[in-house]
């Protein structure tokens, strides 16, 4: 308590104020924030909402439109393939007027059905009307449009020819005011959807029972607007929403709004006043106690009642930090011995991965022998070695006879399964830790080890070559037989060219291949 009387006065009262100046203005741009925050992600969310519900809106409304012309064509194909349709044509009055009776009958029981048709007619090939149905429609359409519209309705004129050989056609005059209506109603929406009517670059609004014509930029200006979809070749529909009713709901919002950021300045002074007289005593005494700490001499916080639970949890975690320290360097150095064995196991398995990526790059992968790349980097070496301690480099070249045949014959998988068994073959006779392998390309390989003295190299070679000669390779009951070329040389370099070796080898297996194949031509 001595030490809290010590901190008193006017040090405490600066603490104080600045931490009520601070608290206040860090909570006013807080709240500002959250509020300006809460009100453009409100007004984000009903516009998404209200796109989205449009959109989906707009869908549904484009498989109900697609499902009732599917069924009005649907109808309008049934009536084409009556007799009726034809009898109506006839020259005999009796038949004629049989037909027309039944057709007039079956036009007003299917206007009774679907109360969207509006009149139904049948036109001869000059156009004239012969039987009509329904509400007395067609008489102001002379232009043969698809759209029609008065003050009240917007109609459309679906036209269906009867013969394809004439020019009779049965035209359907559907009311677009009605089916937007019953859509709207039989999802309970509200009035404040429109339909938009594209046609020939004209615009008309459709609402209730009303139909206004309108300019481009109206739907742009007025209402949200989702997708088009197509009725006919040139008619566009699109459902659009009032844009005053969309913002209906933002202006509710924003009164909210309004009020909290009015409310704002006051509840932050509140809130700042009460949390720095709750915070500065507590973390007057704190601090003079963190000013003394002492890694050698650590002396804990005392912990009192005044304190709040988040000025107790920082003393008491402060008093925790001091006996743990220690822990954490132990555990810290305990850490960093882990790590270097990790990296010391992790150095050995890089090291084994190099020498295992180091052999495939040597290897080829058909014969498992040594490839190509490893014999320029081996031979040299060897070469070298020949040539200063004056060993013998016993060296030859095989090359398969005629194995393009092979490959023509029984197909490139025999041919791989025979170089794959080839070498099988040739590790069989040399087979020693001095005798080097070599797939040197295509058909050819390379084999080769270095002697103090002249060794059987003719010997082996020959062994090798009746081997090949007497065996069947028997691949998918295909048995497959070849022989093979060799050039040689066995003798002690006279000069430090291993191009040469390679020349000589190389003319004597071109000498084995013009004098017959199937043989060895070694140079001594």
């Amino acid at each position: 308590m001595t030490t809290l009387k010590f901190w008193k006065g006017k040090n405490n009262m600066k603490i104080k104020n600045r931490i009520f100046k601070y608290m206040f203005l860090i909570s006013l741009i807080i709240l500002i924030i959250a509020a300006a925050i809460s009100f453009s992600f409100r007004i984000t969310q009903l516009l998404n909402f209200e796109s989205k519900k449009l959109f989906l809106i707009n869908k549904i409304f484009e498989n109900h439109i697609e499902n009732f012309f599917a069924r009005i064509k649907r109808t309008m194909e049934d009536i084409n393939s009556s007799n009726d349709i034809v009898f109506i044509f006839d020259k005999n009055f009796l038949i004629r007027d049989f037909a027309q009776k039944a057709l007039k009958s079956e036009f007003e029981n299917i206007i009774n059905k679907n109360t969207y048709i509006e009149e139904i007619l049948i036109l001869n090939e000059e156009q004239h009307i012969i039987l009509k149905s329904g509400n007395n429609l067609y008489t102001p359409l002379k232009n043969n449009n698809s759209l029609y519209y008065n003050q009240n309705n917007c109609y459309y004129i679906l036209k269906n020819r009867i013969n394809f050989k004439t020019e009779r056609h049965i035209i359907f005059i559907l009311n677009l005011n009605k089916i937007f209506n019953d859509f709207l109603s039989n999802l309970n929406l509200e009035n404040a959807y429109k339909l938009l009517v594209s046609w020939n670059n004209n615009f008309y609004l459709l609402q209730n029972d009303s139909v206004q014509k309108i300019t481009k930029d109206y739907s742009k200006n007025c209402c949200f607007k989702s997708i088009n979809f197509n009725i006919d070749q040139d008619i566009y529909l699109s459902i659009l929403e009032d844009k005053d009713f969309v913002f209906k709901n933002i202006d509710d919002s924003l009164v909210l709004f309004i009020l909290i950021f009015v409310s704002i300045p006051f509840i932050t002074w509140l809130i700042a006043k009460f949390v720095s007289s709750q915070i500065s005593t507590p973390l007057i005494y704190i601090t003079k106690n963190i000013s003394e700490f002492n890694f050698k001499k650590f002396k804990p916080i005392e912990i009192q009642d005044s304190f709040d639970d988040e000025i107790k949890l920082l003393a008491i975690k402060f008093n925790s930090m001091g006996k743990d320290l220690t822990k954490y360097i132990n555990d810290m150095e305990m850490l960093v011995n882990q790590r270097t064995q990790q990296i010391e196991e992790q150095k050995k398995e890089l090291e084994r991965l190099n020498i295992n990526l180091k052999n495939i790059s040597i290897t080829d992968a058909l014969t498992s022998l040594h490839n190509r790349r490893f014999f320029n980097e081996s031979f040299i070496s060897d070469f070298k070695l020949a040539f200063r301690e004056k060993l013998y480099i016993n060296f030859a070249i095989i090359d398969i006879d005629h194995f393009k045949k092979v490959n023509d014959k029984y197909g490139h998988l025999a041919g791989d399964y025979c170089l794959k068994e080839f070498g099988k073959i040739i590790k069989k006779h040399f087979h020693r830790d001095n005798d080097k392998i070599f797939r040197y390309g295509g058909e050819e390989f390379v084999v080769y080890y270095l002697s103090k003295s002249r060794t059987i190299f003719e010997t082996l070679l020959e062994d090798l070559r009746k081997d090949i000669e007497e065996t069947e390779f028997h691949f998918e009951n295909n048995f497959i037989k070849f022989t093979i070329s060799v050039g040689a040389i066995s003798q002690i370099p006279k000069m430090d060219d291993c191009k040469r070796l390679l020349k000589i080898a190389d003319d004597k297996l071109y000498k084995a291949k013009d004098t017959g194949r199937n043989k060895i031509i070694i140079s001594c």
